[in-house]
């Protein structure tokens, strides 16, 4: 409002002048007195003006402190990508085991942002665990376990998991604010729905081998051994030998010598044997590395004069030859 009535009285002014300047020139207009008073009146309202047009004031301690507030509470928040909710609610990551010095090194790098919680788990196949929880910092979190004394030589699994569901372990205020309160902004593979309306992140679990991979292997191949022998101890004389089919150190495909019991007994029940020793086999080697956890075992029956009793069907079962 001061700024319109000084500008009023500007513009008053230079009508003032303007009036004036054409009674000298031209000798017309109007008179000197009158020219005098629209001036006076043109002076008065720009004084006025600049009286009541408010002026800066310099911002109060309290208004600086809360604006430097505000700028930390900025600066704190996670970086946002306006075009893409990915960078953010999409989060990733994997989870690494290692062994040393009696410990159990679990490291997990995370594109999710700092403070986030993975609760973190690794067992043996015996269940016997050692949990706890990791913060990251920077994109990765590491945290020490000590080895259970029960942990036998063998494969132990681990898993990370950033829950939005634990009451008594929560999500900083900070994590919460960007993922959601209950983790429901949180998008990608790894998200998945818990029992609050909202989403976790469950890494991928990885299988890793307790103490190293050379001393597993070496146990597997001791008990593989033993399993061996004793389905063809249990058997009763019936089975005298199992071998790779083809070639040495290839069990994708066993051949199974039984004795001449085989001939004294019913269709039936050969069927039932081969398709119960057949599927022991089959989990024994897979069970013990001895081909991918995808691949296919085929066992063929033979007698002890090399005769081929029984094979397996291209779409399951057996075919009874003899």
């Amino acid at each position: 409002m001061g700024a319109l009535v000084g500008l009023l009285g500007i513009a008053g002014l230079g009508v003032a002048v303007a009036l004036l300047v054409a009674r000298v020139v031209f000798k017309k207009g109007l008179a000197y007195k009158n020219i005098g008073v629209l001036a006076g009146v043109a002076l008065s309202l720009f004084i006025i003006g600049l009286v009541i047009t408010p002026t800066p004031s310099t911002p109060s301690t309290k208004e600086s402190f809360e604006a430097g507030q505000q700028v930390v509470q900025q600066t704190q928040e996670p970086q946002k990508n306006e075009a893409t909710d990915e960078v953010i609610y999409e989060v990733t990551g994997e989870l690494e085991i290692k062994f040393k010095d009696g410990k159990a090194i679990a490291t997990i790098t995370t594109n999710a942002i700092d403070g986030s919680v993975f609760e973190t788990v690794i067992m043996d196949g015996n269940l016997n665990m050692v949990s706890d929880f990791i913060t990251i910092q920077n994109g990765i979190g590491v945290k020490e376990f000590d080895i259970p004394k029960e942990w036998e030589v063998g494969y132990v699994s681990g898993l990370a998991m950033m829950r939005f569901n634990l009451d008594e372990h929560p999500q900083p205020d900070k994590v919460k604010k960007a993922y959601g309160e209950n983790g429901e902004k949180l998008r990608g593979k790894f998200a998945v729905e818990n029992n609050v309306n909202g989403y976790n992140i469950n890494l991928e679990t990885v299988t890793v081998p307790y103490p190293d991979e050379e001393t597993v292997k070496a146990k597997l191949d001791e008990l593989f051994v033993a399993a061996m022998n004793e389905l063809i101890n249990t058997s009763n004389g019936v089975i005298v030998n199992i071998q790779p089919h083809f070639k040495d150190g290839d069990w994708s495909s066993v051949a199974v010598t039984v004795s001449d019991d085989w001939y004294y007994s019913q269709d039936y029940e050969k069927e039932r044997f081969v398709e119960n020793v057949g599927g022991a086999i089959q989990t024994i080697v897979t069970s013990a590395g001895k081909v991918g956890s995808d691949d296919l075992v085929t066992v063929y029956f033979y007698d002890t004069y090399g005769k081929e009793l029984a094979s397996p069907k291209l779409l399951g079962g057996y075919k009874i030859k003899r």
